[in-house]
């Protein structure tokens, strides 16, 4: 096509009439490659790293439903974001529909699994007896697959809404909201049961988790343990702020452009600031997925372990036994039973 046509960018039914330029379109697919290549490299890292004993915890568990949604979301839907900036949808109509249905099906997903891996945080430091049989790696599996059917559920919506709408004869794959207050109602709630709610409950089990770790009083005996919860914690609450950073450019373009065009009667200013605002939003969301299994590995001595195990393709010679340092002593190896897998706290097999 003509570099001089002015074309007609959609996104959430905002039309940005812009010049848009050549290197655009190659660069953009180039970035989101780097990050599918990245991003599923490390995420299938994390997956065989986990389903390898000792790995195999609760709060490992959750780390595999981070990476699957991951996966899910940098495999079949960045691709098909990418060519969106190509000004040109080739997939049809059950493509259109099936990418948004796993692009919120998997944010949901990892965000709901975020919460949950939080709360299971602040029961085994809290409540770590009472709580014991909620959390089991089967309750993470029960929990995990529930986290799903939720999600899904609360994206049937986007199927529905998205279609393939012509510009001219160009195709593009954009919403089709009858009016402009379901529209703004719609990513109201995405925002508020998706990003501010869950992350709200997260700050506040982490400050909690965060209160009692630091503050409390240790003696000899439980420093290790009270260091390897401080450990988990760490990564959580990262890995936490990492989806928040990520992702709130994505709100705040959603939010924005639907309320702007609801309050004021006409759609946002077709500038190219907001243009390149709606890119950096993109990247960032698909980033996320490629940047946790990073993070595991700068956090956690056991998946770099693991990680470079993997890529080695070593298999663990432990069968029956496994080895765990201590956070006191990390020169001195305690033996653990395999059949108590599981039947603690996993603190120190993160």
């Amino acid at each position: 096509m003509d570099d001089n046509v002015s074309q007609s960018f959609r996104s959430n039914n905002v039309s940005l009439e812009l010049s848009n330029p050549p290197i655009e379109s190659i660069i953009i697919p180039v970035v989101f490659g780097l990050i599918v290549l990245v991003g599923a490299i490390g995420n299938v890292l994390v997956l065989i790293a986990v389903f390898r004993q000792p790995m195999r915890t609760t709060t490992n568990l959750f780390i595999v439903n981070l990476a699957v949604a991951d996966l899910l979301f940098l495999i079949f839907c960045a691709p098909f974001h990418a060519i969106v900036y190509t000004q040109h949808w080739y997939f049809g109509e059950v493509a259109c529909k099936l990418v948004h249905l796993l692009q919120f099906s998997a944010m949901l997903a990892s965000i709901w699994t975020l919460v949950t891996m939080s709360a299971d945080r602040f029961l085994a430091v809290s409540f770590p007896v009472r709580t014991k049989h909620l959390r089991k790696p089967r309750a993470a599996l029960i929990s995990s697959s529930l986290v799903w059917v939720l999600a899904v559920f609360s994206s049937v919506l986007w199927p529905i809404v998205y279609t393939i709408r012509k510009y001219g004869d160009i195709p593009v794959c954009s919403d089709a909201f009858d009016s402009d207050q379901k529209r703004a109602s719609t990513f109201l709630l995405l925002f508020v049961f998706g990003y501010a709610i869950p992350l709200a409950v997260i700050a506040l089990l982490s400050a909690l988790l965060i209160r009692q770790l630091w503050k409390t009083p240790m003696d000899c005996s439980r420093r290790a343990s009270t260091e390897a919860k401080k450990k988990v914690t760490r990564l959580i609450v990262v890995v936490v702020l990492a989806f928040a950073l990520c992702w709130l450019p994505s709100h705040v373009f959603w939010l924005y452009t639907t309320l702007h065009k609801l309050h004021q009667g006409r759609e946002a200013p077709k500038t190219m600031a907001l243009y390149v605002f709606r890119m950096i939003s993109h990247v960032l969301s698909y980033a996320n997925s490629a940047v946790n299994p990073i993070l595991y590995a700068f956090l956690s001595r056991h998946f770099r372990i693991a990680f470079r195990r993997a890529l080695k393709c070593e298999r663990s010679n432990i069968s029956e036994s496994y080895w765990i340092s201590s956070a006191a002593h990390p020169h001195y190896n305690i033996r653990l039973d395999r059949k108590s897998h599981g039947q603690g706290d996993d603190s120190k097999h993160l």
